[in-house]
């Protein structure tokens, strides 16, 4: 994944864009044209509601915070993305971030849990800019003390690549899966 979007961002000088650029994402969560063709609230419940931490029973994933839907930057339609939190959970970690196009379902930021995302943003279309938490392994889950990791996602007009992946915690790595 990692090289795939490097490659792209260098051939293409897309990342100096992408992050210089401040303007349009959020005034397009806004816009009703671009909302009509986001996921439902019960199309993204199912997807959460059905992907499951694997060797744990009756835990699923829930929806922290809103979705947010921005224009995919190729004049196909819309991007959203929407973090998931482990449910139910006492500590309110356990979060994986999904992704669809229009209203397919896309993809996971991972197949595995990260402890917390601190932050989900779009500085412009086509482009998801999530920031996570990271853990030395002493660390209590409360107090993380390393620098968080922000990975940066964009849309190539078929899938999402990254730059990076998402950190994945201290103790046993939470692995998910998707189960109809």
């Amino acid at each position: 994944m990692l090289h795939r979007f490097m490659k792209l961002a260098l051939l293409g000088g897309w990342m100096p864009a992408v992050l210089a650029s401040t303007g349009g994402a959020a005034s397009a969560q806004r816009d009703p044209r671009i909302l009509a063709s986001a996921p439902t609230a019960v199309q993204v419940a199912a997807r959460l509601r059905h992907t499951l931490e694997i060797g744990t029973r009756g835990e699923y994933f829930r929806s922290v915070g809103k979705p947010l839907t921005i224009r995919d930057g190729r004049g196909t339609g819309t991007l959203t993305a929407v973090v998931g939190g482990r449910y139910p959970t006492a500590d309110g970690h356990g979060q994986i971030v999904f992704f669809w196009h229009n209203r397919r379902f896309n993809s996971l930021s991972s197949d595995y849990e990260t402890p917390a995302v601190v932050s989900l943003k779009s500085p412009a279309p086509g482009t998801f800019v999530v920031t996570y938490d990271r853990y030395r392994r002493s660390d209590p889950l409360c107090c993380p003390t390393l620098k968080p990791r922000t990975v940066i996602y964009g849309w190539s007009g078929h899938i999402l690549i990254s730059d990076g992946a998402p950190p994945k915690g201290v103790g046993t790595l939470s692995r998910v899966r998707y189960q109809p």
